[in-house]
């Protein structure tokens, strides 16, 4: 706290309680919210433009709300699965696993096609992806 007060006797005190990243445009108060610090948050409200002369409790839940959403929206997507029977199953593994021998005796054009094969019936499966993308 002593840092924040340090802060808050400089004669910018607000000058900088009011600038923004250049890429995602938050302010301290964003940061002060996404730590948790409800003192800080409470600090900056009074500097910050738009905040100011708003409850320190109110902006700390609007702004935690959006940092939230925020994190969600760039969350990466699931990654599809695909229900195979078990015979299709049966098949991709083996295709795999021809695909493996034939890598390893450098048969490389036959690998990548085994694989390529394997992919076409679970195009999901890690293992297959991950041997493709090695050749």
């Amino acid at each position: 706290m002593e840092t924040l007060r340090e802060f808050l006797s400089l004669p910018q005190a607000e000058e900088l309680a009011n600038l923004q990243t250049e890429k995602t445009h938050l302010k301290p108060l964003h940061f002060a919210v996404e730590a948790g610090a409800k003192e800080a948050v409470k600090a900056l409200v009074a500097l910050t433009e738009e905040y100011k002369g708003q409850d320190a409790e109110a902006v700390f839940s609007k702004v935690r709300k959006q940092l939230d959403a925020a994190k969600e929206e760039t969350a990466p997507p699931a990654k599809p699965t695909v229900e195979l029977t078990t015979g299709q199953r049966k098949i991709c593994e083996k295709k795999r696993d021809l695909g493996k021998a034939a890598f390893s005796k450098k048969q490389y054009a036959d690998a990548i096609r085994l694989f390529s094969e394997a992919m076409e019936i679970n195009p999901y499966d890690e293992r297959s992806e991950q041997r493709a993308s090695d050749m």
